[in-house]
């Protein structure tokens, strides 16, 4: 079972855009998917059409089980919704004596052997559940805006991992996804090609800046159920099958 983490500290990415565009479309693949929203804001189900009451917050407070608030918003996707009650779970881990790390991953224990793939949509910053989130997964997806202060926190970004690899010697950053761009910006274009060089291995084709993204989100429906011959389906339908390779 795959786990990719989608995270950079910086907002406004489109962190959450691709973990639901990515979640749906291995999903239509045949792959079964569970999208676990590790976000305050609780944006994922809220992009694919569905709020959920309870979600991740009450397992990892077990008050419920994985079992009871797991649900299913597409075939072969699952969703493990967030929210605001997501700050009072932090809290209850950061109280525990022992183990604070890996909280998370004893919350999707019982996903194991059940998923083809875990995606953790995560929020911005640094916290306890971002740090559990990465102790958890084996694979990141980095989304980058392609604007300088994007880039300056993906460095910071990287930094921040190498820390957690200490502790999670699998963890790695597999993809960096450049987002927004903008063929007739030449500093997109600039920051593309030096994206190229750091990173020449982990860098996808970019998901260009598209109206018909932010459009599916407003109707709840990936970009697949919305615009299927849009530029914005091309470009992640590339990133999919990067994935599945």
């Amino acid at each position: 079972m795959r786990k990719l983490a989608i995270c950079l500290a910086k907002g406004g990415v489109g962190k959450t855009t691709t973990a639901t565009n990515l979640a749906c479309g291995l999903a239509s693949h045949g792959k079964k998917v569970l999208l676990v929203d590790c976000d305050t804001q609780g944006q994922a189900g809220f992009f694919l059409g569905i709020k959920p009451k309870e979600g991740l917050a009450e397992v990892l407070q077990k008050t419920r089980t994985f079992a009871e608030v797991v649900c299913e918003i597409r075939p072969k996707l699952d969703l493990l919704a967030g929210g605001r009650t997501l700050s009072d779970a932090t809290l209850a881990i950061a109280s525990r004596t022992m183990g604070i790390e890996r909280a998370l991953s004893e919350a999707l224990r019982p996903a194991e052997g059940h998923y083809d793939l875990v995606i953790l949509d995560m929020a911005p910053g640094w916290d306890l559940l971002s740090v559990n989130a990465l102790i958890y997964a084996r694979e990141i997806i980095a989304p980058v805006e392609l604007q300088m202060a994007a880039v300056e926190s993906l460095g910071q970004f990287v930094e921040r991992v190498e820390d957690v690899q200490a502790y999670n010697p699998e963890l790695t950053i597999r993809y960096v996804l450049p987002t927004m761009w903008d063929k007739r910006s030449k500093e997109s274009q600039d920051i593309l090609e030096r994206l190229a060089l750091v990173y020449p291995e982990q860098l996808c084709d970019p998901i260009k800046a598209s109206v018909k993204l932010f459009e599916a989100t407003g109707q709840g429906q990936s970009i697949f159920e919305y615009a299927p011959k849009s530029t914005g389906a091309a470009d992640y339908a590339k990133l999919i099958a990067r994935v599945l390779r």
